[in-house]
């Protein structure tokens, strides 16, 4: 699941992160009336932004499954501070290897009609606040999405936030289960809500080639408070699974019919996530406020709770086909590079596109193509940086943590 929406941001990004570095020769085939945009294939390449909160809903997930089951070992009692202190150890260096070599490094290697461009590109929001990326503050400083150096580290930024309250759910299940499932259910509520006023307050939309979604990413696409609804149904399927895994008497007895209507409201779910504004791609921004409003601030905790389904259905044995795909131990070492490869797919994409010696040609075939060459790329800056980075880092903290819990 991982390694595929991976695959699936790449394609996205590489359709929209060239346009304005070098842009595309002939524009009318993507944005005209008769052009790609109202095509129903269109949304599965701009639907690729959705696949984020894929990884939200997984890392939700692992914290609540896995969080249990340590909190049990230590009879109920979290080092928050060595818990977060692991976290920003983790992931890091990383994060700071992708930054440099993207603002210092490749930034000052190539030529080209367009290299003058992408070089301001970088310069202009990496030369101030890139340190506010290393301290994960960068989806408040700065507040605009475009000023930040590396704009896509967002996910970071907000995946970290997610953990720092971590600890304090876990805890509410250990100790309060009832207050925590209040809680879940209240701050869902409220993210949905103030998404919605966001929205409609400010005239947001999704259409991407328009106004109304420069909007829409300047006042909540990137923010935690708008994208926290995800995460958290992640942790509340965590929990139930990791309750069932260890406990199967209290797996409810669900049907042969039953299991089917779950899946294929999975299913339709899924679609209607990634399909239904097609309508306002065909009739640009035709939507009213209140629709991208409702769209916009149910869409991503439907996703997640669809991929919910699934993933308890293959938990549960009642999707052994499709268990058995994304189990398989093929996914394995492409799954530990994901990481990395979010990190690296933007900086090969904007590079190529800087170093162009002309614009590019718009065509699904096109798109797949370069998407093709650019995950390659992406994958294989991420294995050398899992070689010199991460593995070591991992290594590190690793050392640290068990020194640690033989000194307790």
């Amino acid at each position: 699941m991982r390694v595929l929406s991976m695959v699936w941001i790449i394609v996205g990004h590489t359709m929209m992160m060239p346009t304005p570095l070098n842009g595309w020769d002939n524009p009318e085939d993507l944005i005209a009336r008769w052009g790609a945009r109202g095509a129903a294939w269109f949304q599965v390449v701009v639907g690729g932004e959705i696949a984020v909160d894929t990884f939200f809903f997984l890392s939700g997930f692992l914290i609540a499954y896995l969080g249990v089951r340590d909190l049990e070992k230590r009879a109920g009692s979290i080092p928050v501070g060595g818990m977060i202190a692991h976290r920003w150890l983790r992931i890091t260096p990383a994060f700071a290897f992708a930054l440099v070599v993207y603002s210092q490094i490749a930034s000052r290697i190539g030529d080209g009609p367009f290299f003058v461009r992408y070089q301001r590109s970088v310069f202009r929001r990496c030369d101030k606040l890139w340190w506010s990326e290393l301290l994960y503050l960068h989806n408040f400083i700065p507040f605009d999405s475009d000023d930040v150096c590396m704009g896509w580290s967002w996910y970071l930024g907000n995946d970290f936030i997610f953990y720092l309250f971590s600890p304090l759910v876990l805890l509410l299940h250990h100790h309060r289960r009832r207050v925590m499932w209040a809680a879940i259910a209240l701050t869902s509520i409220a993210s949905c809500a103030l998404t919605f006023w966001l929205v409609v307050h400010y005239g947001a939309g999704m259409y991407i080639f328009g106004e109304s979604y420069v909007k829409y990413s300047y006042y909540a696409y990137s923010k935690p408070y708008c994208r926290v609804p995800a995460y958290l149904v992640g942790m509340a399927f965590g929990f139930v699974n990791e309750s069932w895994a260890s406990d199967p008497s209290k797996v409810p007895d669900f049907s042969r019919s039953q299991g089917a209507s779950f899946l294929a409201a999975a299913f339709v779910a899924l679609l209607a996530c990634v399909f239904a504004p097609l309508s306002d791609y065909r009739d640009p921004e035709s939507w009213p406020p209140w629709a991208n409003g409702a769209f916009l601030s149910l869409v991503r905790p439907t996703w997640a709770a669809a991929l919910g389904v699934l993933t308890t259905s293959c938990a549960l044995g009642f999707t052994p086909t499709l268990n058995a795909f994304l189990a398989a131990p093929a996914w394995t070492p492409f799954a530990r590079l994901t990481f990395g490869a979010y990190l690296f797919h933007p900086v090969a994409i904007k590079w190529f596109a800087g170093t162009a010696t002309s614009t590019y040609h718009f065509s699904i075939h096109h798109v797949l193509s370069d998407a093709a060459f650019n995950a390659v790329c992406a994958f294989a800056c991420a294995a050398v940086t899992w070689l010199v980075v991460e593995r070591p880092t991992m290594s590190a903290t690793s050392g640290l943590t068990s020194r640690r819990r033989a000194g307790a």
